[in-house]
């Protein structure tokens, strides 16, 4: 029998002879799919380029940090730093040694976005717990 497919042109239905299969199309380009460009390698590259970009303008905040604080360390927090990861911090890195003499180590954050958050509850927590069950009579508070 005769095998039912679509046109790639005007989408409407085509009689093949012989049961062949009309070849397969890659709908948005119309080609066939050995001629398509590879998806993976193209958002790979896409990829690469928006990292590349982001140390950029990452690695030029860092410099004016560097260069007034000296910190030896900086870490990519939040989550720029946890989905960038180890990738994005050396390529922050390799600019900052072109755009600093100071010896600096960039590092991706490990904790995710919400490490900001958490550790100002945490601190906040500490104090407050350090004001109820300190001496009163060496309270910061008058009485």
């Amino acid at each position: 029998g005769a095998a039912v497919g679509r046109e790639a042109s005007g989408g409407g239905p085509q009689e093949t002879r012989g049961g062949e299969e009309p070849p397969a199309v890659d709908e948005p380009t119309g080609r066939e799919p050995d001629t398509a460009a590879d998806p993976a390698g193209t958002a790979a590259g896409a990829d690469e380029r928006f990292l590349s970009a982001l140390a950029d303008r990452i690695a030029i905040g860092a410099a004016s940090v560097v260069a007034v604080l000296d910190p030896g360390c900086v870490v990519l927090g939040g989550e720029i730093g946890h989905a960038g990861g180890d990738v994005l911090a050396g390529l922050v890195a390799q600019r900052l040694r072109r755009m600093s003499p100071l010896p600096t180590e960039v590092r991706a954050g490990a904790l995710g976005g919400s490490a900001v958050l958490r550790g100002a509850l945490l601190t906040a927590r500490d104090r407050a717990q350090d004001t109820l069950w300190s001496d009163p009579s060496r309270s910061p508070v008058p009485s």
